[in-house]
């Protein structure tokens, strides 16, 4: 390698721009689930305790599981 050639960026920055185009999980929406980004379809939600999750008009639920990975991944913290 020559003496001050620049070596271009390092793999971690590779991987930020390989993957900057990605979303957030936590933000990325599916065109299914868009009606819970309304306020007043939001706060429709009920729960089905059948299946032990959160439901909504339209036949929109959220799996239980991820639901509970995500509340342990992020907790709230009393003010």
């Amino acid at each position: 390698m020559m003496a001050g050639r620049d070596r271009g960026p390092g793999p971690e920055r590779l991987y930020e721009q390989a993957h900057a185009h990605r979303p957030s999980p936590l933000t990325a929406v599916p065109a299914h689930l868009e009606p819970l980004n309304d306020p007043a379809f939001f706060a429709q939600v009920t729960v089905d305790t059948e299946s032990g999750t959160v439901v909504w008009p339209g036949g929109i639920d959220l799996a239980p599981e991820p639901l509970y990975e995500q509340a342990h991944a992020h907790p709230l913290v009393a003010a």
